[in-house]
């Protein structure tokens, strides 16, 4: 079987999420390739570069893709079929949600279907770009032989949004690396409080991050001694809109216990991880929930929204809050600082659960689903 992975659309170091995905595939598909089988991915000189770097059993074909995200659009549509047909491939895969009509066989990896939860939620947010994603999208499901997502719950959501879609829809489960940490050179946060809350994610409408501020105030408002043990720390954002957070925490009165951070190094990233009592996770809509799986995966207690993909993913094990009840979130803190022996559950039993999550896994799942479609 010959496969392009169509990667035109795609550069390293722009988009932090589709970066770990696509660099774990790689690495899955690069431990799982079998000797029958050729692999290729397509994209920009450094793209290329960087695929050999770290999964060398994979081929590179350099194109030189335009950078901007329109151009490299339409540098897909226009060109991936050619490129495929000359490298004589059974079969593409595009992996970033949205793909072009083709006339090989093609599966399409559909990680999420936010645009059109932002439709019947956030409505005026970035309207335009929602309105032409779900277009591609609508489009794009469409066009493919075959559909995998990353979850049942993102499934459910093509069975409803798309009632005729007739094509089968996969659910293959991602994954998550836990790194090692070389304590001697990682990059430290001075934390003076006995319990760290760690809330990781872009400032965007759907992650809520506004929802663990307010569970901070909450918590300083009816438990101070509590309050005064704990600090929040929040990662991601931009300047503009860590100014807008920071606001928001002056007016609840709570700058002892917020660090807004914005974007960090990986290795801050993974030093708070591993120093979080609590990774929080408010956000209101995932496709499939990395972070859950990285803070399990190391033994962390996860308190998360109470929505069908977080459920799936954590294996129920976590204490869960109805999405955007800072309230709730606020008690569920309370509680589990002060309940050593639940929390100590969730410690052990969300780290057996994680590691039923590999990408070999899902890299062996995913060639496998693309014989399949090639042979029909």
């Amino acid at each position: 079987m010959r496969v392009i992975i169509s990667a035109l659309r795609f550069f390293p170091g722009r988009t932090y999420g589709a970066e770990v995905y696509f660099s774990s595939l790689l690495q899955g598909l690069n431990n799982e390739i079998q000797a029958a089988d050729d692999i290729a991915v397509t994209g920009s000189p450094e793209l290329c570069n960087w695929v050999g770097d770290i999964a060398p059993n994979i081929a590179q074909i350099p194109q030189n893709t335009p950078i901007s995200t329109i151009a490299s659009m339409l540098y897909e549509w226009l060109m991936i079929h050619h490129i495929a047909k000359k490298w004589n491939a059974d079969i593409v895969f595009f992996p970033f949600n949205t793909m072009p009509p083709i006339r090989i066989k093609s599966v399409l990896m559909l990680h999420d279907l936010v645009s059109y939860f932002y439709a019947d939620n956030f409505p005026n947010y970035a309207s335009t770009h929602n309105r032409i994603l779900r277009w591609l999208i609508k489009h794009s499901v469409s066009n493919a032989d075959a559909i995998i997502v990353p979850s049942h719950a993102i499934a459910a959501e093509i069975a409803r949004i798309f009632p005729h879609q007739t094509k089968k829809t996969i659910a293959i489960h991602e994954a998550a690396t836990v790194r090692q940490i070389d304590t001697g050179t990682t990059e430290q946060l001075n934390i003076n409080k006995q319990h760290l809350l760690l809330q990781t994610g872009a400032k965007l409408p759907h992650k809520s991050q506004h929802t663990g501020i307010e569970a901070i105030a909450f918590i300083k408002k009816h438990d101070p001694t509590l309050a005064q043990q704990i600090v929040l720390a929040i990662t991601g954002g931009s300047a503009t809109e860590i100014e807008s957070l920071q606001a928001q925490v002056v007016t609840l009165g709570i700058e002892d216990n917020i660090q807004l951070l914005g974007k960090v190094s990986d290795s801050l990233l993974e030093s708070l991880s591993n120093q979080a009592t609590l990774h929080l996770f408010p956000t209101l809509y995932e496709g499939f929930g990395l972070g859950i799986v990285e803070a399990q995966k190391i033994g962390k207690a996860i308190l998360a929204s109470r929505i069908p993909v977080l459920e799936e993913v954590s294996g129920g094990i976590g204490e869960f809050f109805e999405p955007g009840n800072a309230s709730e979130l606020g008690i569920k803190i309370i509680e589990l600082l002060g309940n050593s022996e639940r929390l100590n559950y969730l410690e052990t039993e969300g780290r057996a659960w994680a590691q039923k999550w590999n990408w070999n896994n899902h890299a062996r799942a995913l060639l496998n689903e693309m014989k399949r479609t090639m042979q029909e």
